[in-house]
């Protein structure tokens, strides 16, 4: 159960951009944005108990197997369909905060609506089939992955156990389902994007990218409304002015310790950059990443109720951290490290004490959307306030590893896995995450700790206020917005 420290273990609460935002998710697999009712465990209508249908010995993809946990102790039917899900968004690209939000929101919303830790049904079932139709409605060509999956969880429920609870998570995931579809996810919005060469402080594209990404992701609608951003009172959290001591500051910083060819930064540090870097197809992501951080700090003895209800806070958390950051990042619009250093290099404007290096690129690739505030930063900022809250207490120990380089990473200067780190407190990870993109050379220093105060906000809010919102029936979701159709 989540721990009491509430209002003692949050963040100072500093003031943010306030602004109108929409939840933009389009949650239906099918071209006309329709929920698939009808969808049942098997693509052959094998009814409700696939488990008669499949042999135990068809053995799932080790990806989508029960009852492994790589990372902790913990094993049931929600760890189960996680680890499905970071399957997915590591071999699919399919983006894993909106991907695991509902795939858990919708586990604990069914285990809800069969009477929750009290239910007399099978509650491996109920969230077995609420899991299994969330992700063949999303991602229907690995269909046949879920029904093995499910079909090994029901091997010892009853035919009758299986129809009910069918019926009773079929109609919590497609309440949930309906809910987020036609939310505007698929709205174009078009961002103005300085030219280069434009004033300092602007954001311009970094060499080779013509195109921002996530423009759409702070026109989002937040599952916990009202949105955090208008809860958090902030008008002042801005990036550096350019020029400024403070900027100033930061860039020397991230010129030194960021660039590939860097003599100040430290091997660890160089390892820390890529250990968090989370961006590359064949990656988990910094959200999976951090449920991973999860799956290493529950306790074994977790039930599988506790275990929806956290997942389901944890990632909606995410995905309404990531409107925070977005929103924020395209109101800003401020310039990457790359940007800066090529232009002030150029001028002739490089600070005091830093060399001047027309060829400064960063370690790692710098992504294409604004720089203020960090999205690392902040989500990880997000999962610290999410994990304090639940077990109380921001001390506690655990071991986690990195998939770091993954599929594809550029540039490819590290082909052995890294080896697992241990942290002693969530705060202490969070830290590590922001401090990795300034050694990556993809933000200044100022990025990654504004952004974790964002994430310890939002964090905080989401944790307060999820079950006035999401007990009973899914709030109707409203407009609002940045950019232009």
């Amino acid at each position: 159960m989540p721990g009491m420290c509430r209002d003692a273990c949050r963040s100072p609460v500093h003031t943010l951009l306030a602004v109108a935002i929409l939840l933009v998710i389009s949650v239906a697999a099918q071209s006309n944005n329709t929920v698939n009712t009808n969808a049942t465990a098997g693509s052959e209508g094998l009814g409700a108990n696939p488990s008669a249908y499949y042999p135990t010995n068809v053995a799932p993809a080790p990806e989508f197997a029960p009852g492994r946990n790589p990372y902790g102790n913990l094993t049931n039917v929600i760890v189960d369909w996680n680890l499905a899900a970071q399957q997915l968004g590591r071999t699919t690209g399919y983006d894993p905060p909106r991907l695991l939000s509902l795939l858990h929101l919708a586990q604990w919303r069914a285990l809800k609506a069969a009477g929750g830790p009290i239910s007399n049904y099978s509650m491996k079932a109920v969230a077995g089939y609420a899991g299994h139709f969330v992700l063949a409605q999303l991602l229907p060509q690995n269909l046949k992955d879920y029904d093995v999956l499910l079909a090994a969880q029901l091997e010892n429920v009853t035919d009758s156990e299986a129809t009910v609870a069918q019926s009773i998570a079929t109609t919590a995931a497609t309440q949930l389902l309906q809910n987020r579809t036609n939310d505007g996810t698929q709205r174009f919005i078009v961002v103005p994007i300085a030219k280069s060469g434009s004033p300092a402080g602007e954001y311009q594209y970094a060499p080779n990218q013509t195109y921002p990404r996530n423009q759409n992701k702070a026109n989002a609608t937040s599952y916990v409304i009202p949105f955090p951003l208008s809860q958090l009172n902030s008008t002042t959290m801005r990036p550096p002015v350019v020029p400024s001591a403070e900027f100033t500051a930061d860039f020397e910083y991230t010129l030194a310790f960021g660039s590939i060819n860097s003599t100040n930064r430290t091997a660890y540090q160089t390892d820390t950059a890529k250990f968090w870097y989370d961006e590359t197809m064949g990656n988990e992501g910094i959200t999976a990443h951090y449920n991973n951080v999860a799956l290493a700090s529950l306790p074994a003895n977790t039930s599988v109720f506790d275990t929806a209800h956290f997942f389901a806070l944890f990632n909606v958390a995410q995905f309404d951290g990531r409107i925070a950051y977005f929103t924020m990042k395209y109101n800003n619009l401020f310039w990457r490290p790359i940007t800066a250093a090529y232009q002030l290099i150029s001028q002739g404007n490089s600070s005091a004490g830093v060399d001047a290096d027309p060829n400064w690129n960063p370690l790692l690739t710098t992504v294409p959307e604004p720089d203020y505030p960090s999205g690392h930063g902040t989500l990880s900022g997000v999962a610290e306030a999410m994990l304090r809250n639940w077990f109380g207490t921001d001390d506690h120990t655990f071991t986690i590893t990195s998939e770091y380089p993954a599929l594809g990473v550029y540039p490819p200067t590290n082909s052995t896995p890294l080896p697992p780190r241990t942290y002693n407190s969530f705060s202490a990870a969070a830290i590590d995450t922001g401090n990795a993109r300034v050694y990556a050379g993809i933000h200044f220093p100022h990025d990654v700790i504004d952004g974790r105060i964002v994430g310890n906000q939002v964090g905080d809010y989401v944790f307060n206020n999820f079950e006035q919102w999401w007990s009973n029936a899914p709030p109707a979701v409203r407009a609002g917005g940045v950019g232009t159709a």
